[in-house]
């Protein structure tokens, strides 16, 4: 009898130990994060989702994405002001050009909506994932990144969690980052847009019929590449007639645009050669050219070569009473010249990288 109940003793204990044993190897083998607190490798969707992770409003949302060859940048803030969310879109070409700033106001369902995605997805834990081994060096990089108000929780007023496409490593993850950074590029449309200006080195450059800017300012932001996106005829009642839109195969190009030096005008069609067409730019005319809205301008004066003609892209009716002229409204950069028959031939361009 006693023997038994021995017997009986070792083999409880013996499954006892092996059931402590088995429930440490599975809890160790679902743990999601390995010694250095980092998610593992092979980490999936539903393991990310099921982390305990809570936190208070949220105050931000962005994308960026930059930091490529050429230095480019873009990036889109979605943050909470006193009067309302506001996205904030910061964009150049390249490190040496000014950055084009675009505002815009935002609906308050979509900070509703970007916090039911970063909730459902866990997005804070993500920052936590590891990078991926093979990286290019020279090729842009793209993040999206979240901020909360964690006072009540115990934690900071913003904070802070970053989630770059290079640290993707759950199956599906880099569509759940798209669909995030999709949602808050879907604010940047004009209707939306509130506010506009270039900015150099932390500095506004404004410009308008009321603003003075200096030789300085004028040059850097004429400065980078531009790409026509249309022309038309401005008429005297601001109405434009004969507008003609260029196509992804069909464009003009400026290159080397510098106030006191060359500017150059490509021009190229689907299915034959570019023609490259070079100007003198003068200084800055520090006076309004007709109705712009722009309190400078500067004179083109076509060097040897093919003529421009600015008859290819609006009405024929357009015949030349004067030279070609460079302005900058808003954010466009226009070309400009004024017809025999009353309005100003116009081709319109956008800055790109």
């Amino acid at each position: 009898m006693k023997k038994s109940l021995i017997i009986l003793i070792i083999i409880l204990t013996a499954l006892l130990l092996a059931g402590g044993i088995f429930m440490c190897l599975k809890l160790f083998r679902n743990d999601p994060y390995d010694k250095d607190g980092k998610l593992k490798k092979g980490v999936t969707l539903s393991e990310i989702q099921r982390i305990d992770s809570k936190h208070g409003e949220l105050i931000a949302a962005s994308y960026h994405c930059g930091g490529g060859m050429n230095g480019d940048t873009f990036n889109a803030d979605i943050e909470r002001t006193d009067d309302g969310p506001v996205l904030t879109v910061r964009e150049s070409g390249m490190y040496c050009f000014p950055l084009i700033v675009r505002k815009y106001t935002v609906p308050e369902e979509v900070l509703t909506k970007l916090r039911a995605f970063s909730d459902e997805y866990n997005l804070p834990v993500w920052e936590k994932l590891p990078y991926s081994d093979e990286q290019a060096l020279d090729a842009p990089t793209a993040s999206v990144s979240v901020a909360f108000n964690d006072r009540e929780l115990g934690g900071g007023r913003y904070e802070s969690y970053r989630v770059s496409f290079e640290q993707i490593d759950p199956k599906g993850g880099e569509k759940v980052l798209g669909e995030f950074r999709d949602i808050i590029l879907s604010c940047a449309v004009p209707e939306r847009q509130t506010d506009c200006f270039f900015e150099d080195n932390g500095s506004e450059i404004r410009i308008g019929a009321d603003i003075e800017n200096t030789d300085e300012q004028a040059a850097r932001v004429i400065s980078g590449y531009w790409r026509g996106s249309c022309a038309y005829i401005l008429r005297d009642d601001g109405t434009r007639q004969d507008e003609y839109v260029f196509s992804d195969d069909d464009g003009c190009l400026i290159l080397d645009a510098e106030l006191g030096g060359t500017l150059g005008l490509r021009r190229f069609k689907k299915g034959s050669d570019s023609v490259d067409f070079f100007f003198t730019l003068s200084e800055p005319v520090h006076e309004r050219l007709d109705r712009f809205d722009c309190s400078w301008h500067a004179v083109l004066k076509p060097d040897e070569g093919p003529s421009f003609d600015m008859s290819e892209f609006v009405c024929t009716e357009c015949v030349p009473a004067s030279g070609f002229f460079l302005v900058v409204e808003g954010e466009k950069l226009l070309i400009v010249q004024h017809g025999e028959h009353g309005g100003v031939c116009c081709i319109e361009l956008g800055r790109t990288a």
